[in-house]
């Protein structure tokens, strides 16, 4: 060693290091596990498509029209969207379906009415809808939440909503393709 250092400081000054970095790695590793989950589980679930805007997904009142049928002035509606929860019974609940093309790709409407039917759902009617929709969208009137729910499993849609004032009350789902379809 040479002449003005003490015997073992080199050791020593090695100890504290260590130390200090075994106590960095304690405290980051759950902040970088913690980003991690955010940034891969979180994030992707409460973040619109890429390349879209709020504008991009409509709300209720602005729902597919076999025909135009506005609402009086004044008179707004309230929008609300469930959560698309997995069908308690694996069997299609009854209750007619129709299936409209909010896209402009051709009859991807047809491909989801396949689909449904094929599971045994009764889909009465497709068509195209009157404004192209980014999120395939499931409308639901009042008490069919349940049904909406299972097409909405089925064709793979993020949004269910109530079924706007505009829309046959006499259908109890309305499903509209959007961009976002997987045929």
């Amino acid at each position: 060693m040479g002449k003005h250092s003490l015997p073992g400081s080199g050791l020593f000054v090695r100890s504290v290091v260590a130390s200090i970095l075994r106590w960095v790695a304690i405290i980051a590793a759950p902040l970088l596990i913690g980003a991690a989950v955010w940034l891969f589980v979180v994030q992707p679930r409460t973040s619109d498509e890429p390349g879209s805007t709020a504008t991009d997904t409509p709300t209720a009142s602005e729902a597919p029209l076999l025909s135009p049928s506005p609402l009086p002035l004044g008179e707004a509606q309230a929008t609300t969207t469930a959560t698309v929860a997995p069908a308690p019974d694996p069997s299609p609940l009854p209750g007619k379906i129709q299936v409209l093309n909010g896209t402009k790709k051709a009859d991807v409407e047809g491909v989801a009415a396949t689909r449904l039917k094929d599971r045994g759902y009764q889909v009465t009617f497709t068509g195209k809808a009157a404004k192209s929709y980014a999120v395939t969208t499931v409308f639901y009137q009042e008490g069919h939440i349940d049904l909406a729910n299972q097409v909405a499993q089925v064709l793979g849609a993020r949004e269910v909503k109530p079924a706007p004032e505009t829309l046959d009350k006499s259908i109890p789902v309305t499903a509209v393709v959007g961009d976002d379809f997987q045929p």
